[in-house]
């Protein structure tokens, strides 16, 4: 009376339909949170540890309503203040200031990821035990970056930024984040510390 093999090529079908309809589901889902943690975050301090090219770095990133600074701890003993267009770079070891447009560098994605709503609107979603992350390609300075950016699930944290282009592969591993921290009032200031 029944088909065996069209019913159990019916509910195969219906089975992946509902698994796909739930995965995209779950994105959605983790795409809101993502943007209302990121939205609500307006200070915060966090140290982070670099490792580029076996090179590893460590310092503080620090962010207050639309200006984030990142100084880079000894040997480096390096400033950046970022806004939206500008940025200041200052080397304590050289006394050296110099300031840049963030449009053509990696700054650009950092002030992004806090300050554009739309920044994930358009990248991949991918999740696997309590980690998930976005993953999208930005194009600065005629150059290709791939992006991935990894949070902790419960409670949603941002963990882990890996930028990838053809020529070098850096991560930022972010821990001991503060979302109630104390500023001094120049502390995001762009003017000349010397």
């Amino acid at each position: 009376m029944f088909n065996k093999p069209l019913i159990v090529f019916v509910l195969f079908i219906l089975f992946f339909f509902l698994n796909k309809v739930d995965a995209k589901d779950k994105e959605e889902i983790y795409k809101i949170k993502t943007f209302e943690y990121l939205a609500n975050i307006d200070e915060f301090e966090s140290k982070f540890i670099q490792i580029q090219e076996n090179e590893i770095q460590t310092g503080g990133f620090f962010k207050k309503n639309s200006r984030i600074r990142i100084n880079y701890d000894e040997p480096s003993n390096i400033e950046f203040v970022i806004k939206k267009n500008s940025a200041m770079y200052f080397n304590k070891n050289l006394g050296e200031v110099q300031y840049f447009n963030t449009k053509k560098n990696n700054t650009k994605i950092f002030f992004d990821l806090f300050n554009d709503i739309n920044f994930l609107d358009n990248a991949k979603f991918f999740f696997s035990d309590n980690v998930f992350h976005f993953s999208k390609i930005i194009d600065i300075a005629n150059e290709s970056n791939l992006i991935k950016i990894f949070f902790e699930e419960s409670p949603i944290r941002l963990r882990k930024i890996k930028i990838q282009n053809e020529d070098t592969t850096i991560t930022f591993y972010i821990n001991d984040i503060n979302f109630n921290p104390d500023f001094e009032d120049n502390f995001f200031s762009l003017a000349n510390p010397l």
